[in-house]
C-alpha cells in the first residue's frame, strides 16, 4: 500500500473490507476478526510495521497500518452487528428516503456477541478517541462505532465512568474537526446516544446540548465581532431578551485583544478592505461557515429546539435564525457594488466594500452554508408541525 509515491490520504485502506469479510466466511479463520480483545490490542500497542524480513518499514508505513487496523475493527464490528442484530438497528437514524427498504429475515439484536463487543468497544473507544484525535482519517472510522453498541451496556454501573468519557470526547472532536465525513459520523454517533430507554439518555442529551450552545455561542460571537464592520447590521437582530445576547457580549469582552505595545490609535482596523486586516477577515468568515456547517449537520439529524430553552416565551432557535439571516444579509449587501456617482449625469463609477478575493470567497461559503441551515431547521420545523396536525386532525 505504502509502495511508491502515493499520498496518505489516497492509499485505499477501504480494500481492508474484503479481508474481514473473507475471513468471516471462512469457520477456521473467524475468530481473527471476531477476537475484538486481541484487535484494540494491536491497534493500542503495534504501531510498528514491518516487512516480511522483520525490517522496519517507515513512518509511512506506520501511519498506514494504523489506518487499515482501525478500519478492519470497524468493518467487523459492523459485520458482527449486522449478522446478530434487526436491520432497522443500524439504519435507526438514516434518512428513510435514502434507508435500503429490503426487507431481510428478523434477528435477535440482544445476543452475547453483540453485548461482548458492546463491552469492549465502550472499554477501549475513549482512549482510541484521544489517540488519534489529529488524524482525520482514523478518527472517522472510530467516530462511526458507538452506533453499533447495544445500549444494554450503558446502564451497567461499572460502565459509567467509560460512556461518560465518551461522549465528552466525541463532543469535544466534533466541535474541532472540520473534515465532512467525521461530522457525519460522529453526529450520527452522537445522536443515537441520545435515543433509546437506556440508563445514560439524560447524560448523553447534556452533552449533545452543550455541543449545539457552545455552536450557537460561537456563531453569535464570530457575526456580530467588535471587529468586524460587514456585521454590525446583524447585532441589532439580537432580541435582548434572548438567551445567548448576553451570553455573546460576555465571550467577545472577554477575549478583546488590547493594542499591541507602541501601536498607533490609528493603525486600529476600519473596514475590510484594509491591507493588514484581509486575512483575518477571510479566518473569520472561514470560522463562521465551519461552525454554521457543524450545526447544520447537526439539525439533519435531530430537532435543534429540544436544545434551546424558550425562556420569556421566545422562540430561541427562530431568533438564532433570524440573526444569522441578518448576518448573511449584510454580507451580500457588502459584497454588492456601491455607486459612487453624485448625479446621474456623471460617468458610471462603482465599488465594493469588499474587493480581496478570498475575503469574497469565504463570505460565499459562509453564506451558502448559512442558507442551507435556514432551510433545514425550516424544513424540520414544518415536518413536526405537519406530524402535529395529522395527530390531532
Amino acid at each position: 500500500m505504502t509502495n511508491g509515491p502515493v499520498p496518505l490520504d489516497k492509499i485505499k485502506i477501504e480494500v481492508a473490507d474484503f479481508i474481514v469479510q473473507s475471513l468471516r466466511a471462512m469457520p477456521e479463520h473467524r475468530a481473527l476478526v471476531t477476537d475484538w480483545s486481541a484487535m484494540l490490542r494491536a491497534i493500542k500497542d503495534d504501531k510498528s510495521a514491518t516487512t516480511a524480513h522483520n525490517v522496519k518499514a517507515g513512518d509511512r508505513a506506520d501511519v498506514a497500518k494504523q489506518r487499515v487496523l482501525v478500519r478492519m475493527l470497524a468493518c467487523a464490528a459492523q459485520e458482527e452487528v449486522g449478522a446478530v442484530a434487526e436491520e432497522s438497528f443500524l439504519n435507526s437514524d438514516v434518512d428513510p428516503d435514502l434507508a435500503n427498504s429490503s426487507e431481510k429475515g428478523k434477528k435477535v439484536s440482544t445476543g452475547r456477541e453483540h453485548e461482548t463487543l458492546s463491552i469492549a468497544l465502550l472499554k477501549a473507544l475513549p482512549n482510541l478517541l484521544l489517540q488519534f484525535k489529529g488524524d482525520a482519517d482514523v478518527i472517522s472510522e472510530l467516530a462511526c462505532l458507538p452506533r453499533f453498541l447495544v445500549p444494554t451496556v450503558f446502564s451497567l454501573p461499572q460502565r459509567k465512568q467509560d460512556f461518560m468519557s465518551l461522549i465528552k470526547n466525541l463532543g469535544e472532536i466534533y466541535l474541532s474537526s472540520s473534515n465532512d465525513d467525521t461530522l457525519d459520523k460522529t453526529a450520527r454517533s452522537l445522536v443515537s446516544l441520545c435515543k433509546g430507554n437506556h440508563a445514560r439518555v439524560t447524560e448523553s442529551k447534556a452533552q449533545l446540548r452543550k455541543v449545539v450552545v457552545e455552536l450557537r455561542d460561537r456563531i453569535v460571537e464570530l457575526m456580530s465581532s467588535d471587529d468586524s464592520t460587514i456585521a454590525t447590521s446583524a447585532v441589532s437582530a439580537v432580541n435582548s431578551e434572548s438567551e445567548f445576547a448576553s451570553k455573546s457580549s460576555k465571550r467577545r469582552s472577554g477575549r478583546k485583544k488590547s493594542p499591541k505595545a507602541g501601536a498607533s490609535p490609528a493603525s486600529s482596523k476600519t473596514s475590510l478592505t484594509d491591507d493588514d486586516t484581509r486575512g483575518n477577515d477571510a479566518d473569520t468568515e472561514y470560522s463562521i461557515f465551519l461552525n454554521v456547517k457543524r450545526l447544520r449537520i447537526l439539525a439533519k439529524k435531530c430537532d435543534l429546539s429540544e436544545f434551546f430553552d424558550d425562556t420569556n416565551n421566545v422562540n430561541q432557535l427562530e431568533l438564532l435564525c433570524n440573526f444569522i439571516c441578518d448576518g448573511l444579509k449584510s454580507r451580500l449587501r457588502a459584497c454588492k457594488p456601491v455607486d459612487l456617482r453624485v448625479n446621474a449625469d456623471e460617468e458610471t463609477a462603482a465599488d465594493k466594500l469588499i474587493e480581496d478575493p478570498d475575503v469574497l470567497a469565504a463570505i460565499g461559503t459562509s453564506v451558502n452554508e448559512g442558507l442551507q441551515l435556514i432551510l433545514c431547521v425550516t424544513g424540520k420545523s414544518t415536518y413536526v408541525y405537519i406530524v402535529i396536525f395529522e395527530y390531532h386532525w
